[in-house]
C-alpha cells in the first residue's frame, strides 16, 4: 500500500488499519490536551476514553446509594464499579458461602473448600 513498505496483512483491513497507524493514512492526530498528557490517539472515541479514564473529563458519577444512610463518599464511574463496592465493602447483593462445620463465611465457594479441607480436614 505505503511504497517502501513490507508490512503485509491476510485481511484487507489489517492493512488499512497499519497504514492509518503507522503512515498517517489521510487520518489526523488528536492530542489530549490536558495539562503535559502525551496521550494521542487518530481515533476521537478512543481520545474521549482516555479523558474519561485519566482525567476524569465527562465523567458521569454515580454516588454510592449509602451516602444519606451511612455516610459513604464513595463514587463510581461505572455500574461495576459502584457494584463491586457495594459487595464487598457494604456486604450487599452477594450470597454468603458458609462453611458446614464452623462459623467461617465466604463469597467464594473455592474460598470455603480450601478451609474446610485446611482446617476441618474434610473433602467436600
Amino acid at each position: 500500500m505505503v511504497r517502501g513498505c513490507s508490512f503485509r496483512a491476510k485481511r484487507e483491513e489489517h492493512l488499512k488499519q497499519h497504514a492509518i497507524n503507522v503512515h498517517g493514512g489521510g487520518y489526523s492526530w488528536h492530542d489530549c490536551g490536558e495539562g503535559k498528557c502525551s496521550f494521542k490517539t487518530k481515533n476521537l472515541e478512543i481520545l474521549k476514553k482516555h479523558k474519561e479514564d485519566v482525567h476524569d473529563i465527562g465523567v458521569v458519577w454515580m454516588d454510592c446509594s449509602l451516602k444519606e444512610s451511612k455516610g459513604c463518599k464513595f463514587r463510581a464511574k461505572t455500574a461495576e464499579d459502584m457494584h463491586v463496592h457495594m459487595v464487598y465493602i457494604h456486604k450487599l447483593g452477594t450470597l454468603w458461602k458458609k462453611c458446614p462445620t464452623c462459623d467461617y463465611k465466604s463469597k467464594s465457594d473455592e474460598d470455603v473448600n480450601m478451609h474446610v479441607k485446611a482446617k476441618h480436614w474434610l473433602l467436600i
